[in-house]
């Protein structure tokens, strides 16, 4: 992905993860929602064709909405994060 400039919509996203405070910068975030455990499912088989599946941990259905969950420690391993 290109590197854009930040601007009013860049937002941090901050996680707590192996006992460590992580730090997401982000271009926008359109809503925060809080999804309880049973609101969630292991992920359909044939949810992302022929796109790589493995950093979806479960869904969440809300409403008419079907919401990807991402396995946030397996995403910090295969990219490189700076240490502040």
């Amino acid at each position: 992905m290109p590197k854009i400039e930040y601007d009013n919509d860049t937002r941090i996203i901050v996680i707590e993860m192996n006992d460590r405070t992580v730090g997401f910068i982000v271009n926008k975030v359109n809503e925060v929602l809080r999804i309880p455990i049973n609101n969630t499912e292991a992920p359909p088989d044939d949810i992302m064709g022929n796109l790589d599946s493995s950093y979806i941990t479960s869904v969440a259905r809300i409403e008419s909405r079907l919401l990807l969950l991402l396995d946030l420690q397996k995403l910090m391993t295969s990219v490189d994060f700076v240490e502040i």
